[in-house]
């Protein structure tokens, strides 16, 4: 299952609710310029194979990213 939400410009904030997607396996992000950070119910989405969060210019930095990101222990593709 893939979710994409490139260039979603209303996006703000992702719902807590993103851990009960437990299938996903690819999530675009990119260009969602009003972003600001990721939650940390991010890593518990155990089948995830590609996070892709290119053009994120309103991402803080990348401390704005989960730390326990390495949880993701499928996770073979980020592309920042």
């Amino acid at each position: 299952m893939t979710l994409s939400l490139r260039s979603c410009s209303s996006l703000i904030t992702l719902p807590n609710e993103l851990k009960n997607l437990s299938s996903l396996k690819e999530i675009d992000l990119s260009s969602c310029l009003r972003l600001t950070s990721l939650p940390n119910e991010l890593a518990t989405l155990s089948s995830l194979k590609e996070l892709d969060l290119k053009d994120l210019s309103s991402l803080k930095s990348l401390t704005s990213l989960p730390n326990n990101l390495i949880d993701l222990s499928l996770l073979i593709t980020l592309l920042l």
